[in-house]
């Protein structure tokens, strides 16, 4: 109780109040909600929405829980018993929907749960308690036989990722690290981001790098095509997302062409949240990854009882965030809410090490007064602005607004097999779109030559037998982007 007074007294004469990593995670975190409440507004389907919006704030409820425990002294026990907890949770959910993609889920949930565990073995550790130490340990053995039966490589390899990356940072803070050993970590992190930059560049334009699809593994080279012909539409949706949990039916309706789910979802995570969120809860997601890798830096350097813990907290969040490149089945499923499960980890082991540190080692070198803290909570505020608002702000704005309004009043009115497809919805319902259409028109008047409108008011002609504007619509379309995918099926549907 005195280091935490003496800690609060200093860090209140330094001007210090909270930790940059808090403000962002806090700010992150209200931006993602405020996103996930746009998604329920805006979804054509709400019963799937609002059971989405209840499992994320319950990711987040569980994550605030974790992080408001951290200074208590049965921090240990609590974060054990609610590891333990949410591994029988998410194995009774995954057998439940075992003919839903369950075990995918479960085998992605892996990637928070195992290392989590193994932070939470090593707390038992430290305090001795022996019975915390067995459950946890027998609970890894049995994740670890669940992998194994699974065969998820994607999973593997994420936590592979996770282990180097952990690796690495060890390396450059140890203090008997040479200069060769630490010219060979900046080696190897540069390399790691040019391989992420050929990945982006390979998943936006296939051609830019000219690679060939067939040399590829074939459910990679399928991921990839899937990535770049699935970006145009979740374009549209930019600003708000097209609701959550309803993905499915908008790929198969404007991308597929299709009456029924094609596919759940994208194969990534952060194009699975842009298309359900929106751009801006990609950018909150990020930041809160962000805060939470920044909050474990000081349990990881002032605190040796914490070191272990929260390395294995850093494996849990790197194998999140590089199994988000190949893979979406957590987040698209009922087990998101272990997504958050590790950000709250971090928070809590670094409100117990300012408490349980030194005091010379919780004050930081740089004080923080408030003004810097509004400048670091506002920059995922101020990235998603940038990204959704360029480079044609108003343009993008207004086709959100159509996209979101057609997709209300076509899959709110479609139900198969009552209505075989969604054409006829489209011809039902005609008056209710007219919304839609002025709002494409208006991009239309301030951008002519606009893909995305062009090609959903080429759709809506289609359905209702104008082919001439559906042609010239496609014509204009085509004419900026001749790669765009759903373009050519449109165009076989119009001279059919």
């Amino acid at each position: 109780m005195t280091t935490r007074r003496a800690g609060g007294a200093a860090l209140r004469r330094r001007g210090v109040t909270m930790h940059p990593a808090v403000a962002l995670g806090l700010a992150s975190t209200a931006l993602f909600l405020l996103t996930a409440v746009v998604g329920v507004v805006v979804a054509a389907d709400r019963v799937a929405a609002l059971e989405k919006f209840l499992l994320l704030v319950i990711g987040l409820e569980l994550a605030l829980c974790l992080a408001l425990a951290g200074d208590r002294p049965s921090f240990p026990r609590r974060f054990l018993g609610m590891v333990v907890a949410l591994t029988a949770v998410s194995w009774l959910v995954a057998w439940l929907e075992r003919d839903r993609h369950g075990g995918e889920a479960l085998a992605e949930a892996m990637l928070a749960l195992l290392p989590l565990l193994a932070g939470a073995l090593l707390l038992a550790r430290d305090e001795a308690w022996w019975r915390g130490a067995i459950a946890a340990g027998a609970s890894m053995a049995v994740c670890v036989a669940v992998l194994l039966y699974l065969r998820e490589r994607t999973v593997w390899l994420a936590l592979a990722t996770g282990i180097f990356a952990v690796g690495l940072v060890e390396l450059w803070l140890r203090r008997s690290a040479t200069p060769a050993v630490r010219w060979l970590v900046c080696t190897l992190c540069v390399g790691a981001c040019v391989l992420l930059a050929l990945y982006v560049v390979e998943m936006l334009d296939p051609r830019a790098l000219q690679t060939d699809m067939a040399q590829l593994p074939g459910a990679l080279a399928s991921r990839f095509t899937l990535w770049h012909d699935a970006r145009p539409i979740i374009a549209d949706y930019r600003f708000s997302g097209s609701g959550l949990g309803n993905a499915a039916m908008v790929f198969s309706t404007y991308l597929f062409l299709v009456h029924v789910p094609y596919v759940h979802h994208v194969h990534n995570l952060y194009l699975q949240v842009a298309m359900e969120q929106g751009v801006p809860a990609v950018v909150a997601l990020l930041g809160m990854f962000g805060s939470a890798l920044w909050a474990l830096r000081r349990p990881w350097r002032s605190s040796r009882e914490l070191r272990l813990p929260a390395a294995a907290v850093f494996v849990a969040l790197v194998s999140l965030l590089a199994g988000g490149l190949l893979d979406a089945e957590l987040y698209a499923g009922r087990l998101v809410f272990l997504l958050f499960v590790p950000m709250g980890s971090a928070w809590a082991l670094h409100r117990r090490a300012t408490v349980t540190a030194p005091v010379t080692a919780v004050v930081d070198p740089v004080g923080w007064s408030w003004p810097r803290l509004a400048l670091v909570a506002g920059l995922p505020y101020v990235a998603a602005a940038c990204l959704v608002f360029w480079p044609a702000g108003l343009p993008n704005l207004l086709l959100n607004i159509g996209a979101v309004r057609q997709t209300q009043v076509e899959l709110r009115a479609y139900h198969w097999p009552d209505t075989d497809v969604q054409d006829r919805v489209r011809r039902r319902h005609e008056a209710e779109l007219l919304p839609a259409v002025a709002a494409y028109r208006q991009v239309l008047a301030l951008d002519p030559g606009n893909v995305a409108a062009n090609r959903r008011l080429a759709q809506i002609a289609l359905s209702q037998g104008a082919y001439a504007t559906a042609a010239a619509h496609l014509s204009a379309a085509y004419a900026q982007d001749p790669d765009e995918w759903v373009l050519c099926r449109l165009w076989a549907r119009a001279w059919r």
